[in-house]
């Protein structure tokens, strides 16, 4: 549980890494016992099939062994 978290069952952790995103992102993910992967999408890309997901996320989400929300980056 984060420290001072309100909410016992629920745990999270932030990571900052250098690299290629898609490499590192994986490795995380299949390295550690994670429930879920949170990653948000940026939509720079004008492409129809990047539109919905972003062309980063959308690489992430195919591989991926465990369940992943894609979510919108704040602006």
């Amino acid at each position: 549980m984060h420290p001072g978290s309100d909410t016992p069952l629920l745990s999270y952790e932030v990571k900052v890494e250098m690299g290629e995103a898609l490499e590192k992102v994986l490795f995380e993910a299949h390295s550690e016992n994670y429930d879920l992967l949170i990653i948000s999408k940026h939509g720079h890309r004008l492409s129809v099939k990047d539109a919905v997901i972003g062309d980063t996320a959308r690489r992430v989400v195919r591989p991926c062994k465990i369940p992943v929300m894609v979510v919108p980056l704040a602006k």
